[in-house]
C-alpha cells in the first residue's frame, strides 16, 4: 500500500508541468520583451514630452500676440489722430517745430508698432473689394469706377504679424441705377 500512496506524489512532481521554474532561456527572452517594452514607453513618453513643450511655447506665443494685439488696437486710433493733425496741418505750417514734432511722434509710434510685427494693409484704392480684409462703410454711386471696387480708404487697416488686426475701412463703388431716374 505504500507504493500507491508513493505515486500520486511522484506524478505531482513531473517536468513540463505549469508549476517548473522557467529555464534560463525562457528568462532571458521574457527580460529582453520587457526591456524593448520598456525602451518603447521611454521613446513615447520623451516624444510626448517634446511635443508637450512644443504645444506650450506655441500657446505662449500665441496669447503674447494676441495681448500685444488687443494693446495696439489701443492704440492705432491715437496714430489715426497724429495722421489726421498732420494731414490738416495748413499748408504754410508744414515746416514748422510743432508739425515737424509731431510727425516725430508719429513715426516713433509706428516704429515701435513695426517691431512688434504691425505694418498697415496696402493701398486698396482702385482693387476689388475684399471683405476679409476691408470693412465698407459707404457705397458711392459711380460711373467711374467697376461696381465692387474701392474708391477710397476711410481708415487705414493693419496687420499683426499675418493677421489681420483691424480691416481698413472703405468706400465702394456701385452702379448708378439709371432706370430710378427715367422713371
Amino acid at each position: 500500500m505504500e507504493n500507491e500512496a508513493e505515486r500520486p506524489e511522484a506524478e505531482e512532481e513531473q517536468p513540463g508541468k505549469p508549476d517548473a521554474p522557467p529555464t534560463l532561456q525562457e528568462r532571458l527572452e521574457e527580460a529582453e520583451r520587457e526591456r524593448s517594452q520598456f525602451k518603447e514607453m521611454a521613446l513615447r513618453a520623451q516624444a510626448d514630452l517634446a511635443n508637450y513643450r512644443r504645444r506650450v511655447e506655441e500657446e505662449r506665443e500665441e496669447h503674447n500676440r494676441a495681448v500685444a494685439g488687443r494693446f495696439v488696437l489701443k492704440l492705432l486710433p491715437v496714430l489715426d489722430d497724429l495722421q489726421r493733425a498732420l494731414d490738416s496741418a495748413p499748408s504754410d505750417a508744414k515746416e514748422e517745430p510743432w508739425v515737424e514734432g509731431i510727425r516725430l511722434i508719429e513715426r516713433g509710434i509706428q516704429s515701435v508698432l513695426a517691431s512688434e510685427g504691425v505694418s498697415p494693409m496696402d493701398g486698396a484704392e482702385g482693387q476689388t473689394f475684399d471683405p476679409w480684409e476691408q470693412e465698407a462703410v459707404l457705397s458711392v454711386d459711380t460711373e467711374d469706377h467697376q461696381e465692387g471696387t474701392v474708391v477710397s480708404v476711410i481708415r487705414k487697416g493693419y496687420r499683426h504679424h499675418s493677421k489681420v488686426l483691424r480691416p481698413a475701412q472703405v468706400s465702394v463703388a456701385q452702379r448708378k441705377n439709371t432706370e430710378q431716374g427715367s422713371q
